[in-house]
């Protein structure tokens, strides 16, 4: 539950609008954050990630993954982490379902 409480915090920074040449990305609803939050608590994200001083840092910190890569590049990598790095040990998310991939992309892309 605590887990759920730091995503939940996580989401409540999005709600900051970023200008990224001059358009505005608008905020996930806070459904979709709230659903971003369980599957990252289910599948164990922050047992290797970061976001937000919440999680371990063995893998990339997530925490402003979204001013790294385009909203493009998250379902593709989330399908297959070893398509640009074969030695990842991330296992792929090719499980979720696409509402949950959805979910997910729109979470991931908007930590700025």
């Amino acid at each position: 539950m605590q887990r759920i409480a730091g995503i939940m915090a996580v989401g409540g920074l999005i709600g900051l609008v970023s200008m990224g040449s001059s358009l505005f990305r608008p905020e996930p609803p806070p459904e979709r954050i709230q659903r971003a939050g369980m599957i990252v608590q289910r599948e164990d994200c922050l047992t290797c990630h970061r976001i937000n001083n919440e999680g371990d840092d063995f893998a990339p910190d997530l925490s402003r993954i979204g001013s790294k890569h385009p909203a493009e590049w998250f379902k593709p990598f989330l399908l297959n982490p070893q398509r640009d790095d074969p030695d990842s040990p991330m296992p792929p998310l090719d499980h979720l379902t696409d509402e949950e991939m959805a979910d997910l992309v729109a979470f991931l892309s908007n930590l700025k």
